[in-house]
């Protein structure tokens, strides 16, 4: 069964409390999530997480 849109921005807010993928299917089991679903998308949140935070940072030059 594929993640709903409901179900990824569910799962955003709850991941902040450290759940797994384990612990999500054992806490949410009427949800019908499988396990390799949501370890995909966990894996996804935690990339996307690093990316906005890897990098240069930006600097600007200004006149005062």
């Amino acid at each position: 069964m594929r993640l709903t849109e409901e179900d990824r921005i569910f799962i955003k807010k709850v991941i902040l409390k450290g759940y797994s993928a384990k612990r999500l299917i054992k806490e949410f089991p009427t949800k019908g999530w499988k396990k390799t679903a949501l370890n995909d998308f966990l894996k996804h949140l935690r990339d996307t997480e690093h990316e906005a935070s890897s990098g240069r940072l930006r600097t600007a030059h200004t006149d005062h």
